[in-house]
């Protein structure tokens, strides 16, 4: 319930990376937290459970804040598209605004390219002067060069699973993929090249926006906490 999976235009069929969102990752926390909670026997560990749910969703919504302060501070970002490897970052790119292009891998006619759907994506990128190619790291990559090598396009490894680059956390696999987005490189010299007009300066913008949230969030609760008392 409260998560819908949307169907996805650029691969014609639903898109099933609904956790790339912390919006859906508040809705998910809570739907395990019930099963868990209510599966729970020893009544000594609920409390820990509560206090744990909390703590994450408090989390998630700062995370989601940091994504949605990013479009905010930097609202080139609706102008930004970008062609993607896998279609796994649909919810994510969504919450920024960030339009693509579109899909490396599902296309052809089984779903892997094909060098008829390798020319479609390049031209597309073309058209749309397209300078970003979202890669993800657990995919073999030869079709990315060869498309960044046709189109000039720089590249940002974003994963939308764990255990790769120290990346342990969901929280820390959201803020990784934002910085990564922001700060493509070329495949070929690892320069670096940040999207137009971004800067320190943003994300500097951006955390403290979400200082500032956080911090009255937290003030809510504890406030709530203490007059329930």
């Amino acid at each position: 319930h409260g998560i819908i999976i949307e169907h996805d235009n650029l691969i014609d069929k639903d898109n099933p990376h609904v956790w790339m969102s912390p919006l859906n990752a508040i809705n998910m926390t809570g739907r395990i937290f019930n099963a868990i909670h209510a599966a729970e026997t020893n009544t000594s560990l609920q409390g820990q459970y509560v206090a744990n749910k909390d703590a994450f969703i408090i989390d998630l919504n700062e995370t989601a804040i940091l994504l949605q302060n990013t479009t905010l501070l930097y609202s080139r970002l609706e102008d930004y598209n970008v062609t993607v490897h896998h279609p796994a970052f649909k919810y994510f790119l969504d919450i920024l605004g960030v339009q693509r292009i579109a899909s490396i891998e599902e296309g052809g006619a089984h779903g892997e390219p094909d060098p008829e759907h390798l020319a479609e994506v390049i031209n597309a990128m073309k058209s749309n002067n397209t300078k970003v190619i979202i890669n993800q790291p657990q995919l073999d990559d030869a079709d990315v060069k060869e498309i960044a090598k046709e189109t000039g396009a720089h590249v940002a490894d974003l994963t939308p699973l764990l255990g790769i680059k120290g990346i342990h956390t969901y929280i820390d696999m959201i803020v990784f993929d934002l910085i990564q987005l922001l700060n493509p490189v070329d495949p070929f010299t690892g320069g670096g090249k940040s999207v137009p007009g971004y800067s320190v300066f943003v994300m500097a913008g951006c955390l403290f926006l979400t200082a500032i949230v956080t911090w009255f969030t937290r003030f809510r609760k504890r406030e709530k906490a203490v007059k329930a008392a």
